[in-house]
């Protein structure tokens, strides 16, 4: 008897503690009594959302459960999702955009796709009062969808969907593959993006369950078609083109700050290219004023059209200098009108490339001391490190976009900024090659060449890398330059600055 006792009490113990655990399952939940709606009670465990769009755009969208006090949760938007709700239970939608008299839907259950329609023959209202609202009831049949797919041939495809005639439109997914719910009865306008390019919108009718959008190849760079490599003997004539920039339109008001000394590398060039025999009438000089974007490419697409296929093309350029903040294969010069937050208003260091290779000259030599004040040209503050060259010759070598008796001639290592000082009058690397050249200290320098009274690239080689990291240790920093040749003959190396 005594344990049948027990086992009684225990049953009578147990029908309050699952009633406890039911009423606060319908309290959390909203159903039964809580709901407002005992008519339709909630299945627990089945859970499902829905995505809200508004015909007048962004709108505020706030959703809770019938007869519920406070709204359960609010987005703003042109389309956003709710998500865990529950599959059959009853909901109040409030929607409101500038100017119209906030909705509220009654939705006897949520829908996958719903859209809030602003009537448009309704007078706008500047300030609707707390208490004008319009209420719409919404029956529990869903009105028929479909599931469409959508493919691609890109990754990261942004699909995006609106029925003809609107304006705004949805985004239904990213990737290669997106599965999106669409009405019956209802005609769509699909739209592809991926890199940057967008594809001309498509009809989407009823009849079809599927939509593939196919983005053009982009075909390889193809190798630039110029002469064979040619070492220094048999040059026809010689052009120089010499640029330097140390005062800026826009310094001090988004624009790089002044230098010191870049117009007077690009004048000291010249000269001393000039004293190698050069004729004055072959050589373009542009500093300051004159240096602007547009001059500099009147320059070098108009001037130099006069180099021939057998000819030396030589370009100087001192100035600013930084590397694209997103992509370091790409490099920037700057002009005397660049403004450091419009990209499009420097030369682009591949558009000169493209120039230069356009004119087809036997040898180009390529001098750039720039990248003198690194964070002064930075988009964000920050050292950049280097103008940005050496990664972009890499990246040109590997994609064969560089003609064959090219040599390259910069300021700094990847790793390292160019530099200027009043004790030269000149930025480093400027400074060591008109002593090598112009004072011929570079002639025979250690043996790389015979000491005859003609200064090879090989030599300046020699004796710029040595004399610009002795100079620069003077300041407490180590600078060397990089010299750079696109063809493997030894004798590219003969060349020389010095005209017959």
């Amino acid at each position: 008897m005594k344990t049948n006792t027990i086992r009684v009490n225990r049953t009578r113990l147990r029908a309050p503690l699952i009633l406890i655990i039911i009423a606060m399952h319908c309290v959390l939940s909203g159903c039964g009594s809580v709901d407002g709606g005992g008519d339709r009670p909630v299945v627990p465990g089945k859970m499902t959302q829905m995505r809200v769009t508004s015909n007048r755009g962004v709108a505020q969208f706030s959703i809770r459960h019938h007869g519920a006090r406070d709204w359960q949760e609010s987005q703003t938007g042109d389309s956003v999702v709710f998500a865990n709700l529950h599959e059959n239970g009853r909901y109040e939608l409030r929607a409101e955009a500038p100017g119209w008299l906030p909705k509220i839907y009654d939705l006897a259950e949520p829908q996958a796709l719903f859209e809030v329609r602003f009537d448009e023959s309704r007078s706008q209202v500047p300030t609707p009062s707390s208490t004008d609202v319009v209420r719409v009831p919404v029956p529990a049949a869903s009105p028929p969808s479909r599931t469409v797919r959508f493919s691609a041939n890109r990754d990261n495809t942004v699909i995006r969907v609106r029925r003809q005639g609107e304006t705004v439109w949805q985004e239904a997914g990213v990737g290669k593959i997106v599965e999106y719910r669409l009405s019956l009865g209802a005609t769509y306008e699909v739209q592809a993006e991926a890199s940057g390019k967008t594809l001309p919108p498509r009809e989407l009718t009823d009849s079809q369950s599927s939509l593939a959008f196919v983005f053009p190849e982009v075909p390889p760079p193809q190798p630039i078609a110029v002469a064979p490599a040619t070492p220094a003997r048999g040059i026809g004539n010689r052009w120089a083109v010499a640029i330097g920039i140390s005062r800026y339109q826009h310094a001090g008001k988004g624009g790089p700050e002044a230098l010191r000394f870049a117009d007077k590398d690009a004048k000291d060039f010249a000269a001393a290219l000039e004293a190698q025999g050069w004729s004055p009438d072959n050589i373009c000089v542009r500093t300051n004023e004159q240096a602007t974007k547009r001059e500099i490419e009147k320059v070098l697409e108009t001037w130099l059209q006069k180099a021939g296929d057998n000819d030396l093309i030589v370009l100087f350029w001192s100035s600013h200098g930084w590397p694209d903040a997103s992509d370091p294969e790409k490099a920037y010069f700057g002009c005397y009108d660049t403004e450091i937050t419009d990209p499009s208003s420097a030369y682009r260091m591949d558009k000169v490339r493209e120039t230069l290779a356009e004119r087809k000259a036997r040898n180009v030599v390529f001098i750039a001391d720039a990248c003198h004040s690194g964070t002064a040209m930075s988009p964000k503050n920050a050292d950049p490190k280097a103008i940005g060259v050496v990664p972009a010759l890499e990246s040109w070598e590997k994609r064969q976009q560089l003609p064959k008796g090219w040599i390259f001639v910069t300021a700094a290592d990847p790793d390292r900024k160019a530099y200027e000082n009043a004790s030269w009058s000149n930025g480093a690397l400027t400074h060591a090659l008109l002593e090598g050249l112009r004072e011929a200290k570079a002639d025979g320098y250690k043996g790389r060449g015979a000491k005859d009274g003609v200064v090879t690239l090989g030599e300046l080689e020699s004796y710029v890398t040595d004399r610009m990291g002795e100079e620069s240790l003077r300041f407490g920093c180590k600078l060397l330059p990089r010299f750079y040749s696109t063809s493997t003959n030894p004798e590219i190396w003969d060349l020389s600055l010095k005209a017959k």
